[in-house]
């Protein structure tokens, strides 16, 4: 969702355009005879390490390692978590190892003699006390599939009489941070193919078709909704929704308003998932058993309209209902869950994978504004940039994507991707849900620094209309307002600072649809 921009002042504030849609600072020392990686206590999500900034685990070197042949069968499957096990075969399968082996041990006192939160010896990881995120788990999993290829490091630091390797750590982040999520089994994997396609039949559709300049928002919710639901990125004029195979997911990703995902109504969405209307024949879902998640803000809100002649009845058109409607009516048996924000919203995943949600109330989006506004400030980054995808991207290679997918994915991996992104996404959801203790202390800080220099903006501001008494009426008034939201807004900070229970928003308002 945008939010109407402010009249310009001189500064970047006063030309803020709001979108309002949507990992801890690791390091690493060193350790045995056998290289260990390692990976670091976090400190805070965006600290400066004592040791070496951007480092994760350090390395380990064990027992040989056996690389995985074209000619060998996968045995087994790894040992640990159920997470770790889904997290270990993915990631071997796209990059032609067998992971297999693997061995996780959960809440391991090890790591910690290394000043570690995960390690890695041979085919052995270690995970420190709550330590075993999604993130961790990527990063160990990437070590033993670059020592497998390329051999184990020979380490470069000793801690406590431990040989500990950290020349691998650039190579290893970047393959974890391309991992995708596992789309099914392998038999599944085949059953869920096209005959005519050799697509995976699961969907990201984007529902704006007019170009625009890429935006970190909708690249964060390319990137959430690829997590969440995986298999192909389509545009929804070219989306084909007739091989979905069953029970599979679809995501739609797009800026939103009541009744509207991107450039297409609810109807227009409704027509094509049925396969209703001139164009639309043949390409609807086979069967409604699909849960829906539209990234998009407003998609849940209520559009209240008048039904057929009766000026008294009135039926919701919003996405969410409309489509729901439109489901059931096709399909009375079906089984499915269709869910969207009642308002702006901005969704990323935390560390774990998890969703985070925050839905701004309407009353609120002005201060939300601000606070995105000084939050993308304080992390240096701007929210709508051009990024262009590489030709091709090895962490997404032999995932079953095509090409257009792969590029898609790795646009918005490079987009939204970065640690400074995730931490903004997550500062934000946080200052509107009311949590200032999971604030990262950047955003404490960015916060902070926007109460004390309030009333110095707010007397520039003042100046500026007192030396320009000739500007439109609506202007002014719009300046005016924009104190007004200002005031609001350090009014607002104050309060999260003092633990008081407020909140502009909330994680938990959605409209959703269920259907069991």
């Amino acid at each position: 969702m945008h939010q109407h921009s402010i009249p310009a002042q001189h500064s970047e504030d006063q030309r803020q355009t709001t979108v309002l849609q949507q990992k801890k600072q690791k390091q690493s020392q060193a350790t045995n005879k056998k290289a260990i990686q390692a990976k670091q206590q976090p400190i805070q999500r965006k600290a400066k390490p004592p040791i070496q900034s951007k480092h994760k685990p350090v390395q380990a070197k064990q027992a040989p390692i056996q690389r995985l042949t074209s000619g060998q069968e996968k045995k087994g499957v790894p040992q640990g978590s159920a997470k770790f096990k889904e997290i270990a075969t993915t990631m071997g399968e796209q990059h032609g190892v067998d992971t297999s082996p693997l061995k996780a041990n959960h809440n391991s006192a090890f790591p910690g003699t290394v000043n570690a939160a995960a390690t890695i010896q041979g085919n052995k990881i270690d995970f420190a006390p709550r330590e075993d995120t999604t993130s961790n788990m990527k990063h160990e999993v990437a070590h033993y599939i670059d020592n497998t290829k390329n051999g184990v490091p020979n380490g470069d630091q000793v801690v406590n009489g431990q040989k500990v390797d950290t020349t691998r750590e650039k190579v290893v982040d970047k393959m974890a941070k391309g991992t995708l999520q596992r789309k099914s089994t392998e038999k599944e994997g085949k059953e869920g193919l096209s005959s005519q396609t050799g697509i995976i039949q699961r969907r990201v559709i984007l529902t704006r078709d007019k170009e625009r300049a890429d935006d970190k928002v909708e690249k964060n919710s390319i990137r959430f909704s690829q997590r969440l639901v995986g298999g192909e990125f389509q545009t929804f004029t070219n989306a084909d929704f007739s091989s979905v195979k069953d029970k599979e997911k679809i995501a739609f990703v797009g800026h939103g308003d009541a009744g509207v995902s991107g450039d297409h109504t609810a109807k227009e969405i409704a027509d094509k998932l049925t396969g209703t209307g001139a164009g639309n024949e043949g390409k609807g879902l086979p069967d409604g058993n699909h849960d829906i998640i539209f990234t998009s803000c407003y998609a849940g809100t209520e559009k209240m309209e008048k039904e057929g002649d009766d000026e008294d009845k009135k039926i919701d058109n919003g996405v969410v209902a409309y489509v729901d409607r439109a489901m059931i009516a096709k399909w009375p048996g079906a089984k499915f869950t269709i869910k969207g924000a009642k308002g702006p919203s901005i969704k990323t995943l935390d560390e774990n994978g998890n969703q985070a949600w925050a839905v701004v109330n309407e009353s609120d989006v002005g201060v939300a504004g601000i606070l995105q506004n000084e939050l993308s400030n304080g992390y240096g980054i701007t929210l709508s940039s051009i990024t262009k995808a590489p030709e091709d991207h090895d962490g997404f290679e032999s995932s079953g994507l095509t090409k257009a997918s792969r590029d898609e994915y790795q646009s918005a991996e490079l987009t939204s991707g970065s640690d400074e992104v995730q931490g903004f996404f997550l500062d934000f959801i946080n200052a509107v849900n009311g949590n200032w203790g999971a604030i990262t202390k950047e955003g404490q800080d960015a916060l902070k620094g926007f109460v004390n220099n309030a009333n110095t903006r707010i007397q520039g501001i003042r100046t500026y209309l007192e030396n320009n008494k000739s500007l439109p009426p609506k202007e002014v008034t719009d300046i005016e307002g924009y104190i007004t939201k200002i005031e609001l807004t350090v009014d607002y900070i104050k309060k999260l600072q003092e633990a008081d229970p407020v909140s502009i928003g909330a994680s938990d308002n959605m409209n959703i649809k269920t259907h069991k």
